[in-house]
């Protein structure tokens, strides 16, 4: 089993005009798999009930806003932990963009993962 967990850190002034790094957390739309057999994309839904609603490239940079990603889970080959955690500066985040769907289908009906296109991503219709 396979688990996921996202955070935004911002810097922001109180109500009292006190400086202070807030760390808001991400709601995911899935936020675990049973197997991590195949590819997953975790997913937050920027809605109004999201802490990123309404904010811009521009003005999480200018928070100088994060965003973490942590993953957790058991690799089941060895049985043992896996902890993975990367953290995402604004300059970093493609807005408008999905990744490229890596499952394929052969001419005769097999379905495969490329995984040559693992990171490739492309500009929303």
């Amino acid at each position: 089993s396979i688990s996921v967990g996202r955070m935004s850190l911002r810097d922001e002034i109180s109500r009292e005009g006190q400086f202070m790094r807030r760390f808001h957390e991400l709601s995911v739309l899935r936020r675990s798999t049973p197997s991590f057999t195949l590819t997953w994309t975790t997913m937050h839904a920027i809605d109004p009930a999201s802490p990123l609603w309404g904010w811009t490239p521009e003005a999480l940079d200018k928070a100088n806003a994060l965003l973490v990603v942590s993953l957790s889970g058991l690799d089941e080959t060895v049985s043992l932990p896996i902890h993975a955690r990367h953290s995402y500066t604004p300059g970093e985040i493609l807005w408008h963009h999905q990744f490229v769907d890596l499952f394929y289908e052969t001419t005769n009906g097999d379905r495969f993962i490329n995984f040559s296109h693992f990171h490739d991503v492309k500009p929303l219709d």
